[in-house]
């Protein structure tokens, strides 16, 4: 079973063209730290993952248990928790989760939405991490996240694949979970069905949005 999803980014883009190289994922150390994007709500870490292409910026967070970018926002393991254009260079994404909350959650015992990280292509035209999590017994089925990102392009192509390896049956929940915070209550999607839904704070000047 597949879900596919493009995570926009809506921060206002110029159209002026910057030279950079061609796209490419960076791995955050002390010599790549320069390479993370500014903002109020900055997450980025060393061990994260930086996607970058000559139009914006996505950092991955690392597989690594407990991974959390707050007191908030916690298991951040595979997400999106940094996205921004080069131009505007203004992330004020909390996090986006790919998988939704597949399982419980807490500070006592946190989730793990990813426990391993792979660079199927890392840098040209387009690149691609994946993001998987084995299955557990609390939530026992595979979960596998393929992020792509393309010269030109300001948004990040999200696809995310569900495996029962047991033969017993399971039931999975095809969701995604898109958060930013601070006064964002009355500048969200209306309720109802939609293909999109986009959340936009105007005192920071940024709006992120999925689009399915």
């Amino acid at each position: 079973m597949k879900k596919i999803t493009i995570l926009f980014l809506l921060i206002l883009l110029s159209f002026f063209s910057l030279l950079v190289q061609a796209a490419e994922i960076i791995k955050i150390t002390a010599s790549t730290r320069h390479l993370v994007p500014k903002g109020k709500a900055t997450d980025a870490i060393d061990g994260d993952w930086i996607m970058k292409n000559d139009k914006v910026v996505a950092v991955i967070a690392n597989a690594v248990y407990g991974r959390e970018v707050n007191m908030r926002v916690q298991s951040v393991q595979g997400a999106v928790i940094d996205f921004t254009s080069l131009v505007d260079n203004n992330d004020y994404l909390a996090a986006f989760f790919p998988q939704g909350i597949p399982g419980p959650d807490s500070r006592k015992d946190p989730a793990v939405f990813a426990d391993k990280i792979e660079i199927l292509k890392s840098k040209g035209a387009e690149i691609i991490l994946r993001a998987t999590r084995t299955p557990t017994d609390k939530v026992p089925y595979e979960s596998v996240t393929e992020y792509t990102l393309k010269d030109g392009e300001t948004f990040l192509r999200v696809k995310t694949s569900y495996y029962n390896p047991s033969p017993k049956s399971v039931s999975i929940t095809f969701a995604d979970k898109l958060r930013m915070d601070m006064d964002i209550e009355k500048e969200v999607t209306p309720l109802g069905k939609t293909n999109l839904a986009f959340m936009y704070n105007k005192w920071f000047n940024s709006a992120y949005a999925v689009y399915s």
